[in-house]
């Protein structure tokens, strides 16, 4: 049987943008704290959020339903989510499917996502 470890995102400030690295795993077991966590985040007004995925190696679709429901939270307080997702990650593969990569922007490195919102 297999179970997630239930890893918080680390957060840091970059230029007031609030960068969220992700676990390495985002399903059932912890999509909704996640969630809730996120939005949280949100209520501090930052002009911007990056969700960092790269080091996520698995994401279901519980976890991608937490991620738009972040991302719609966001858009209804004017807060840009840009996401970094690798090209051949297992969870760019994931968002891509669910639709994920059409609804925000999805950059490959976080170096690219917070050029893009400068």
């Amino acid at each position: 049987m297999h179970l997630t470890t239930i890893d918080p995102p680390r957060y840091r400030d970059d230029d007031g943008t609030l960068v969220a690295v992700l676990p390495a795993e985002i399903d059932l077991v912890n999509a909704a704290a996640l969630r809730s966590e996120l939005c949280a985040r949100l209520a501090d007004g930052p002009p911007a959020l990056v969700l960092d995925l790269s080091g996520t190696r698995f994401c279901d679709s519980t976890g991608a339903e937490a991620l738009a429901r972040v991302h719609a939270r966001a858009a209804r307080a004017g807060i840009a989510v840009h996401l970094v997702l690798p090209a051949g990650g297992p969870a760019r593969t994931v968002c891509g499917l669910l639709g994920l990569t059409s609804a925000m922007p999805c950059f490959e490195d976080l170096a690219a996502a917070r050029a893009a919102l400068s």
